[in-house]
């Protein structure tokens, strides 16, 4: 294979997650990995921050590379926060603590995110200049000294404090130490969201939020009868987040600088330059200002400063996200480093892998900071074999939300009400189902999961073909709202779902890339007739099959990482699920299965974390309730579908479910286990299982399950229309498994 075909095959595989030798371009090798981490972790964030030398390995590689936590010295991390709070003081200013790490041991990659926030947020040229020049910002590792003073503790959970406040965080902070704002638990990455959230706070706190040195120099400085030093102060006023007067200051620039032309002979020369400068802070200020359509109505039809145009229209058209316009523009100059990056967002959100490879490449060769190294982290893979950027899994957002987003201070990514009309209701729908519309790879899949647990990457085959499952299922339950989209997705996903060489057989996670393809396959029966029917049952045989192979033929118990009782259930649920299409589920597997499930089960109604009760003794009986009250629902609902339980023990199970759920609630958005043995990572699987199976519950429980769980879910999907519970699963994990649980409580 020639080297350029080698190159865009090499990264196309790269981009999908594989791990192929590092890629060439035209026969020129990229730089070492190691020297593409160091551009992107030193070169993207643009803050200067005061700050913490603190670091930690991303734990997973820990443990597969069999690497050392680097050393990290002592500090006095409240010394740092005194430091800047006497910045603070000086120059009547709120700091801007940047929480990257909480003291705890509730995150287990929390690095991922960390780098989110620096090669997104951060490395935005117009919102760092914003918290540069209006805030004293600080990045620090929030530990036992300066969380009590932050109200943030996450090491001690019978502290009030515990997970009250997940990083990535912000807290706003006045010179007299009074925390005034805080923004946790960010899952989605959107400049225009956190500039409005910067803007809202500067406004409630005014007396803090003075303009920067060089705009009120620039004002002190002004000749109103010069009209380019209002231009040069609108254009500070831009960069101190303050475009409605900028808007103002250029509205009085107009016709002052027609007349200027007849006594100043250098402005009659530059007439045209000004003119255009005008117009492109009008359309900075407009785009800022969230009414990108206003400001692409002012780009000039030839302007001498193309380039700068089509630059600023490249950024109006991803706040649009019209990616194919994106394209339209002129090819850059082999330096332009912003006009390649943003070309190479366009080709992948257009799934144009090999184009996009070629354009990150140039932005990478540019070495314009931060483009490449914003683009590094789309061309270097992670230790999970994944890219860093935020924009390959779906987490960096482009696109304007919807107005009411921006409204008020909010104190996290998500939206935080439930619906509360039948009509916002279905669009929440909506937006989810073009979340996973938008996601879909070209090849059918949704692979934008980063789950690498103890197997390391071997196991994601098989998490991305059960994530694809569920994400077609809930297409598929949400068809009518968009059929024609629908139908096209699904006609695509069922293309990976039937490629057995997608997965990984015999690796973990192999149960849940059965059992949730069992479900789609039933689903999908319930909607055909005749042989397309047919066709799905032969599906479910096969898949049926494989299940009772994988099954551990002495226990009973199926296995994720290890033999439990909540995938063995989520298994044998699906295997439950069968009756629904007359199909009876094999006998032998559903027996050792139960049988399985009650070796687990202990006398209070709990279930043992992995294998049966004797393999795992110990512990209270209110720690044993709480730690398996996400898997009860499940374990015994499924006990009961195959007569070895009863309605009482149902009940049990879901009124320990619902007394817990607060719990399982706040340690979302946690990738480890947190709080006991309940994680971040479970929340999805626990809840959607319980939707399923509340209908064996009497009347009145099934409706108190039923509010409770519409009122949570309906409460927590993020700006963009996604939801998420750990950042190590995805995005399209969490929507496909929120979709699915509000289409269950519907019913």
């Amino acid at each position: 294979m020639s080297g350029p075909s080698l190159f865009l095959s090499c990264l196309l595989a790269c981009f999908q997650g594989t791990a192929p030798a590092v890629p060439a371009a035209g026969g020129e090798a990229l730089p070492a990995p190691e020297t593409l981490k160091k551009l992107m972790w030193g070169e993207a964030d643009l803050v200067p921050w005061i700050a913490d030398p603190y670091r930690r390995f991303d734990l997973a590689r820990s443990n597969r590379m069999r690497v050392r936590q680097p050393h990290t010295p002592r500090l006095d991390r409240g010394a740092l926060l005194d430091h800047a709070l006497a910045l603070a003081k000086a120059e009547k200013r709120l700091v801007l603590v940047y929480g990257f790490r909480i003291e705890g041991r509730h995150m287990y990659r929390a690095p991922l995110v960390d780098d989110y926030m620096r090669l997104s947020l951060f490395a935005d040229p117009e919102l760092a200049a914003l918290i540069t020049r209006r805030f004293v910002p600080i990045r620090l590792f929030v530990d036992r000294k300066v969380g009590r003073r932050l109200g943030a503790w996450n090491a001690d959970p019978k502290d009030p404090l515990f997970l009250k406040v997940v990083e990535p965080a912000l807290f706003f902070v006045r010179p007299d130490g009074k925390v005034v704002h805080t923004i946790q638990r960010i899952r989605t990455f959107s400049v225009p969201w956190i500039r409005a959230q910067l803007r809202g706070v500067l406004r409630r706190n005014q007396v803090y939020g003075r303009p920067s040195a060089r705009t009120e120099a620039a004002r002190l400085a002004e000749d109103r009868k010069d009209p380019r030093a209002r231009i040069f102060l609108a254009a500070e006023r831009i960069l101190d987040g303050d475009e409605d007067r900028a808007l103002k200051d250029l509205d009085t620039v107009w016709e002052p600088l027609g007349k200027g032309r007849k006594t100043d002979p250098r402005l009659k020369r530059d007439l045209g330059w000004w003119r255009e400068e005008i117009l492109l802070l009008r359309m900075k200020a407009l785009r800022l200002l969230r009414r990108p359509e206003e400001a692409l109505m002012l780009r000039p039809e030839k302007p001498r400063r193309s380039a700068d145009f089509s630059r600023e229209a490249q950024r109006i058209l991803a706040a649009l996200g019209r990616w194919r316009k994106i394209l339209d523009e002129a090819p850059p100059g082999e330096s332009d480093g912003e006009a390649w990056w943003w070309r190479g967002v366009a080709h992948w959100r257009l799934w144009e892998s090999d184009a996009a490879a070629r354009a990150f490449r140039k932005a990478l060769d540019s070495r314009i900071r931060p483009w490449a190294a914003r683009a590094a982290a789309m061309l270097v893979r992670s230790d999970d074999t994944t890219p860093f950027s935020p924009l390959a899994h779906g987490y960096e957002v482009f696109r304007l939300g919807p107005p009411e987003i921006y409204a008020g201070l909010h104190g996290t990514s998500e939206r935080g009400r439930p619906p509360g009309t039948n009509q916002e209701r279905l669009e929440q729908v909506r937006r989810g189902l073009r979340f996973l519309l938008e996601h879909q790879r070209p090849d059918g899949s949704w692979a934008d999961t980063r789950y690498a647990y103890w197997s390391s990457p071997v196991i994601l085959p098989n998490v991305r073909q059960a994530i694809t499952a569920l994400a077609a299922t809930a297409l598929l339950s949400w068809r009518d709202l968009d059929p024609g989209s629908v139908d096209r997705a699904l006609a695509k996903a069922e293309g990976f779902l039937l490629n057995e060489r997608a997965g990984a057989r015999g690796a973990n996670e192999e149960v849940y890339s059965q059992a949730y393809r069992i479900l789609y396959w039933i689903r999908r029966a319930k909607s055909l007739e005749g042989r397309a029917r047919n066709r799905c049952v032969a599906n479910l045989a096969s898949l049926v099959k494989r299940a009772a192979e994988i099954q551990d033929p002495k226990s009973g118990f199926f296995a994720h990482e290890y033999r439990n009782a909540f995938c063995t259930g989520a298994m044998l649920w699906s295997l439950h699920k069968l009756r629904e299409i007359g199909v009876d589920p094999p006998e032998d597997v559903v027996k050792l299965g139960v049988r399985a499930l009650l070796s687990a089960r202990r006398k209070d109604g709990s279930f043992s974390y992995g294998g049966s009760v004797r393999s795992r003794s110990g512990g209270s009986m209110t720690a044993n309730l709480k730690n398996a009250s996400a898997r009860m629902p499940v374990v015994e609902s499924v006990l009961h579908a195959f007569g070895a339980s009863d309605p009482k023990k149902v009940a049990h199970a879901f009124e320990v479910f619902l007394e817990h759920l607060d719990r399982l609630a706040r340690v979302r958005k946690c990738d480890f286990h947190s709080d006991g043995q309940l994680g971040g990572f479970f929340f999805w699987h626990a809840v959607f299982h319980a939707s399923e199976a509340k209908e064996m519950l009497a009347p009145s429980l099934r409706r108190k399950v039923e509010t409770a769980l519409r009122n949570l879910v309906g409460s927590i999907a993020e700006i963009d229309g996604s939801f998420v519970d750990s950042h190590e699963l995805g995005k399209s994990y969490g929507t496909a498994m929120a979709l699915l649980t509000i289409q269950n409580l519907e019913r």
